[in-house]
């Protein structure tokens, strides 16, 4: 069964840079240990600059949740700031989708009413690769875990990639459905997104 997670986004233009960690991160872990249950004492796996943060915290358990911190600044005034925190259970099996759900509608609570900042929790029902999925036959395949992450780590980081990813999203589920029944250009497909991967 694919699980997926939903996607806490929120607004942070009234966070400095330098105090979201204190002031997102560790409220997070906070929450999500004592009222979710979560195991968050792995390390961190990663934090880049490019105009803004990714951090990742590792699960013992394999999942791991991804907090993104974008600042645009323009004149020492920030624009179209974007924050956002998802929790990936890879193959956790304990981590099903309404309690990763319940994890982050308990923050988005603490942040209205402990920050004043306003958020909201977006279903991702649909944040499968579907012509993917459909054309290596497993949500699980190595290239489609390599194409979902280029989605979470380079797309949807920018106003286009978003963009694109909504389009995606309208117009790949009755493709992915053909290309199920038409296996020449299954193949055919196949062999482009081989390609694809390779360069990623």
């Amino acid at each position: 069964m694919v699980k997926n997670s939903s996607f806490f986004t929120f607004d942070i233009s009234r966070i400095p840079p330098s105090e979201f960690e204190d002031m997102i991160i560790s409220p997070f872990v906070r929450i999500a240990v004592e009222r979710g249950g979560l195991n968050l004492t792995g390390n961190v796996k990663f934090k880049k600059e490019n105009g803004g943060n990714w951090t990742q915290l590792l699960m013992p358990t394999g999942g791991y949740v991804k907090f993104t911190h974008l600042y645009r600044v323009n004149s020492q005034m920030f624009k179209e700031d974007q924050g956002g925190i998802q929790i990936f259970p890879e193959k956790d099996a304990s981590l099903t989708l309404e309690r990763m759900d319940n994890v982050l509608r308990e923050f988005a609570a603490y942040c209205y009413h402990e920050l004043n900042i306003q958020g909201k929790v977006v279903e991702q029902k649909k944040s499968g690769c579907y012509i993917a999925t459909a054309v290596y036959g497993s949500y699980d395949a190595p290239e489609v875990r390599v194409l979902r992450r280029f989605r979470d780590d380079v797309l949807a980081e920018s106003i286009f990639g978003r963009a694109f990813i909504q389009l995606y999203y309208w117009l790949s589920p009755p493709i992915a459905k053909w290309l199920k029944d038409t296996r020449r250009i299954n193949t055919t497909v196949r062999h482009a997104l081989d390609r694809l991967t390779k360069r990623l």
